[in-house]
Parts: structure tokens; C-alpha cells; sequence
């Protein structure tokens, strides 16, 4: 029996996660805006709430290089490997 905790809707498409248990990885997003050198900039950090640990980046590129590498990663792999941040 699945429960409604089972399933996960992204973008639209719902996934069974007993289907796909080992290859789903969240991440707690975080931006703000912050002086640097007199400009206004934005920062960015993800959170691992399985481990806690915490990632920050300076700008958008970094962090979205971050999650290419991680997708790339996960699909390389064919299954989630943890990966301390």
C-alpha cells in the first residue's frame, strides 16, 4: 500500500518513490541579498536535511554548476550515493 508521503510531484510529473527510493535528493534552498563592496549581491546556500551540512555560493553560477554536478553524479551512478557537502 502506498501512502501519500510515497509519491513526490515535480514540475508536474508525480514519481512513486519506493520506485525510485535511492536516486531522489533534496536540498533546503537558501537565498539573500548582501553588500559586497557597495554593491547589493545575492548569495545562495543548500542545506542537506538528511545530514545537516551546508553548502553557500557567491553567485548563481556556482550553484547551479553544483547541481549539474550533482544530477550528472546521480545519473552516472544509477542510484544516490551520499555525498557529504
Amino acid at each position: 500500500m502506498l501512502l501519500p508521503n510515497d509519491f513526490l510531484t515535480v514540475a508536474g510529473y508525480r514519481m512513486d518513490m519506493q520506485q525510485y527510493p535511492r536516486r531522489y535528493i533534496s536540498y533546503l534552498l537558501r537565498l539573500w541579498q548582501a553588500d559586497s563592496n557597495g554593491k547589493t549581491v545575492c548569495r545562495y546556500s543548500l542545506e542537506n536535511p538528511h545530514t545537516g551540512n551546508l553548502v553557500g555560493f557567491a553567485n548563481f553560477d556556482d550553484l547551479i554548476h553544483f547541481l549539474a554536478d550533482e544530477t550528472t553524479r546521480i545519473v552516472a551512478n544509477g542510484e544516490e550515493v551520499q555525498k557529504e557537502m
